[in-house]
């Protein structure tokens, strides 16, 4: 985002949020499992593609949208990549500023991809967008970049054994680890909490039915935001937790359940407060704050429960054959 001198004209307050006028918002599309993720956020060099093919090959084409509610009438134009196909995707609109636009192209652009995808039958994702502020220059860009963790060589003493039902947990763990879509995430790490709950309420009730006590874990979201590695400049993880500092887990997923869990599992059309929508972004935004902090309790939950699983038998060694 450029910084100009004082004096300059394009100098204006407010910058890193962007001010009320024009902007330009192109989208690069991608195919999803495919080309849907980045590398290194550079624009410039991304080609964009996908499995909808442009008529005429080799040509853009303008797609009316609006007026609708919310949405004045404007066109999106599609244009084609090497291959004649659908990569990229441009609208310019009147916003009061970088969030705005935000929001507003994506709820454009969401519900267009969703009818493309329908129409065509194929899979279709954005892959990045850049949003010009075009009074100043300043851009946005927004995009899944891959990340990399310098983790330890897999030991070949590495014990992979584990129950069945803990293995049913890993699997949904895994889901929500490999999907990009924050209900998909959302909902898989949901799922891990509450097969982890049932597990402990199944353990309870034998040590209660054989005259025992049970003894199982009461875990807590930490009171402290800096137990949780969160610094004072992480604005977005300390809204994400701030709600939840010091409640019991039990008392969260109960907090949770009915606006995330519930809301991304079931689908009301007519209910837009019971049922939460992937091509609305004020949606997208709310799962994605209560995924993160579903994903925090499931692997909390699933290390105990890795933990505490009974010995299934041996299994070959990593160097075995």
């Amino acid at each position: 985002m450029p910084a100009f001198s004082e004096g300059d004209p394009r100098k204006l307050p407010g910058a890193s949020q962007g001010n009320p006028g024009t902007y330009l918002v192109r989208a690069v599309l991608g195919v999803p499992g495919v080309a849907s993720v980045l590398t290194a956020l550079d624009f410039e060099s991304l080609e964009g593609d996908s499995l909808v093919e442009l008529p005429p090959r080799g040509s853009r084409v303008a797609l009316p949208l609006g007026p609708a509610p919310g949405i004045p009438e404007l066109r999106v134009w599609m244009l084609p990549n090497r291959r004649g196909r659908a990569a990229r995707a441009e609208l310019q609109f009147a916003a009061d500023g970088f969030d705005a636009a935000r929001k507003f192209s994506y709820d454009v652009l969401a519900p267009m991809m969703s009818r493309l995808s329908f129409d065509h039958d194929v899979a279709l994702d954005l892959a990045a967008t850049e949003i010009t502020e075009l009074a100043t220059g300043s851009r946005l860009l927004t995009g899944t970049v891959v990340g990399h963790r310098g983790a330890p060589w897999v030991s070949q003493e590495i014990d992979v054994r584990s129950t069945v039902a803990c293995r049913a947990l890993l699997s949904s763990y895994r889901e929500g680890m490999n999907s990009q879509s924050p209900f998909l995430r959302a909902l898989s790490f949901a799922r891990v909490i509450e097969g982890a709950m049932r597990l402990r309420q199944s353990r309870a009730a034998a040590v209660v039915a054989s005259g025992g006590r049970p003894n199982e874990p009461s875990e807590r979201i930490p009171s402290d935001l800096t137990e949780l590695g969160v610094e004072e400049r992480d604005e977005p993880w300390r809204q994400m937790f701030s709600p939840f500092l010091g409640k019991k887990f039990t008392a969260v997923m109960e907090q949770l359940r009915p606006p995330i869990r519930n809301a991304v599992a079931h689908l009301d059309p007519e209910s837009p407060t019971d049922s939460l929508v992937a091509d609305r972004w004020a949606d997208v935004d709310t799962v994605d704050k209560g995924g993160a902090v579903l994903a925090y309790m499931a692997r909390s939950l699933l290390m105990h429960e890795i933990s505490v699983a009974q010995d299934p038998g041996p299994v070959p060694r990593l160097n075995e054959h």
